[in-house]
């Protein structure tokens, strides 16, 4: 989901050919520099929220991890928790710039 200021991502990361986690990020291009910086920024709204901040090659995201969907298999279940992680990260960044 592509935003004007930024983007929301759903990653399956694997090592070698067994997939072991999932996550969707909300990504800031361009601003992999500043994670110290936005940790500390919004920590107290960060708080209690399981949203963390990570280095994402060259952009900072907010990150939520969600279950495991592992291809072919699209449980609806597991679908339906990555779509609600990327409303919630919606929603947090929606309050932080308004």
């Amino acid at each position: 989901m592509r935003h004007p200021n930024y983007t929301i991502i759903y990653k399956t990361y694997r090592k070698g050919w067994k997939f072991t986690n999932s996550v969707v990020d909300l990504e800031l291009s361009g601003r992999g520099e500043d994670v110290e910086q936005l940790r500390r920024e919004y920590a107290s709204d960060l708080r209690n929220t399981g949203i963390t901040v990570v280095k994402t090659g060259k952009s900072a995201s907010f990150r939520l991890e969600v279950p495991m969907i592992e291809p072919p298999k699209y449980e609806e279940n597991k679908v339906r928790e990555a779509l609600k992680a990327a409303m919630i990260l919606k929603n947090f960044w929606s309050k932080q710039v308004s």
